[in-house]
This record gives C-alpha cells, structure tokens and sequence, in this order.
C-alpha cells in the first residue's frame, strides 16, 4: 500500500517508504515531486523528537535555507523551501542522484593513495567540500 504525502500543498511524497533515501540523525530524507515545476526535489523532515528536545534546530535550519539560497556552487545544493505544518519542520533542496558518499566510496576499488583509490577521492571530495564552505562563509554563512 502507498502511503502518498503532500507538503506545503506543492511537494509530493509519491510513497513514504519506497523514497525514503536516508536517515540521519537530524532527520529522514525523502524524494518527491514539485507539482509546480514537475522536478524532482529532495525534502528533510526533521524529527520532531529532535525539535521538541532542541529547539534551535529549526533556527538553524530556517538559517541554513537562508544562507542556501544566496549560495550559487556547483558543489552545494540549492534551498527552495522551508516548510512547517502541523508541527513538523521541512526542507526542501534541489535533488541530486547518485547515491550516498559511502556507496560512492565502497565502489572504488581498492588502493590506498593511487590514482582511483578510495583514499585518492575522499580528498577530492573533501576539497569540494571545503570549496563550497569556503564560499558559504564568505556570504556570512558563518553563523551556521
């Protein structure tokens, strides 16, 4: 059985437990749709256990759309919401797929420091990383 979910009376949830991409400590990640645009998004919904016990969580959330927004990186992902109903907190990004870091990492192949190798990529990726904080942090982003 689907159990659909709307957010925001724009962003669609087609199946709770087939989008599900990920779990996190702040939250569940899930891919949708913007019936406005017909793109897909991904949205955070942060747990309301976690916002019951800090409530500076949604502050800061609310900041890091903020700052999201006015970032334009190739290695960050756009903001385009935040959304609160019926007590639960939403943030909705722009979708990138692929997978997650670490299924990214555990299909490389072994090797440690050679072109390739996992070692090799994290460091790529932690300097793209870097790149974007960088730039967030120029935009005032620091106070995240």
């Amino acid at each position: 059985m689907s159990i659909r979910q709307v957010i925001g009376n724009r962003f669609e949830i087609g199946d709770l437990e087939r989008d599900l991409l990920g779990r996190g400590g702040m939250g569940d990640v899930y891919r949708a749709l913007d019936t406005q645009t017909d793109e897909t998004v991904a949205i955070k919904a942060l747990k309301p256990e976690m916002v019951a016990s800090a409530p500076d969580v949604v502050a800061r959330s609310v900041r890091e759309g903020k700052a999201l927004r006015q970032l334009d990186h190739p290695n960050s992902v756009s903001t385009m919401a935040a959304v609160e109903e019926d007590v639960q907190h939403y943030l909705v990004v722009e979708y990138v797929g692929g997978g997650s870091l670490r299924d990214l990492l555990d299909q490389q192949r072994p090797g440690f420091c050679v072109p390739g190798s996992p070692i090799a990529r994290v460091v790529e990726i932690s300097l793209d990383v870097a790149d974007a904080l960088t730039r967030a942090h120029h935009l005032g982003g620091d106070e995240l």
